[in-house]
């Protein structure tokens, strides 16, 4: 086993769960393996109590997309939402996008063997900042029964 494989296993032992909203993705016709998803979450009680918020705040995130007279925060923002190859980790999202929450922005790879019936929306993620800046998707097979088979069937939503 990879030092990578002990880091991860022992990132994913201290973990915390956390809602996340998938906004956007990324794949093309010659990778069929993983392709990357940009996706909203907060360590906020009020914001994972209220996912709408996420919500909200990705439909913000996207309408910079295109957008010339941004602030300097709203452009990297929005460089890294357009760019596919970009790759960040705890990107703040900017109060006047957020609601005044606090929301980071991650691009997280998804592996559809581990979640076969990915789609965008809300998922669950585990993270645990003071051991590693990764975010990863929690695999369906750790979901709760009754949250398993709600976002199989494209009803987890908010």
């Amino acid at each position: 086993m990879t030092r990578v494989y002990y880091q991860r296993k022992r990132m994913l032992s201290q973990s915390n769960l956390f809602l996340a909203y998938v906004f956007q993705d990324y794949s093309n016709d010659f990778n069929s393996g993983s392709y990357p998803t940009w996706l909203l979450f907060s360590p906020a009680s009020e914001v994972n109590q209220n996912p709408a918020l996420l919500k909200e705040t990705a439909t913000k995130v996207l309408s910079i997309k295109g957008r010339k007279d941004l602030s300097k925060e709203d452009e990297t923002l929005r460089k890294l939402v357009e760019e596919p190859l970009s790759d960040c980790s705890f990107v703040e999202i900017p109060s006047s996008l957020s609601g005044n929450h606090l929301v980071y922005l991650s691009i997280v790879y998804v592996h559809p063997e581990r979640i076969p019936s990915f789609h965008l929306g809300l998922a669950l993620i585990c993270s645990a900042p003071s051991l590693s800046k990764e975010v990863l998707y929690l695999p369906l097979k750790f979901y709760p029964d009754e949250l398993k088979n709600a976002y199989i069937k494209g009803e987890f939503i908010c």
